[in-house]
């Protein structure tokens, strides 16, 4: 583990502002429909959590990591929203063939 003084890449304080904006960044990326942006951010969350779990104290970064916790909650809700519209669109599309096919057979 590696205290907030002695860690070559920032302090812990650092890291988390930055997972802030890469979260708050992901989200909006998320509800402009653009997924490949959407999961660049997420690998680089990923990335920023894996250096801050790298962290034996979080004092300085505690109330910034209040911040993404709330932004992840936004974060996941608009995924499951985009995840339940695409699964909506899919259902109504497979109606639509279905009923064309059924026309068709008339």
């Amino acid at each position: 583990m590696i205290n907030t003084n002695g860690n070559p890449n920032g302090n812990a304080k650092n890291i988390a502002e930055t997972l802030l904006v890469v979260t708050l960044n992901a989200t909006q990326a998320i509800q402009l429909d653009d997924w490949e942006l959407a999961g660049q951010l997420l690998r680089r969350r990923e990335q920023l959590l894996t250096q801050l779990e790298r962290f034996t104290a979080l004092d300085g970064a505690t109330s910034v990591l209040e911040k993404v916790r709330a932004a992840e909650k936004d974060l996941l809700r608009n995924m499951e929203k985009a995840t339940s519209d695409a699964f909506q669109s899919l259902l109504q599309a497979q109606k639509y063939k279905k009923a064309r096919k059924a026309y068709q057979g008339l």
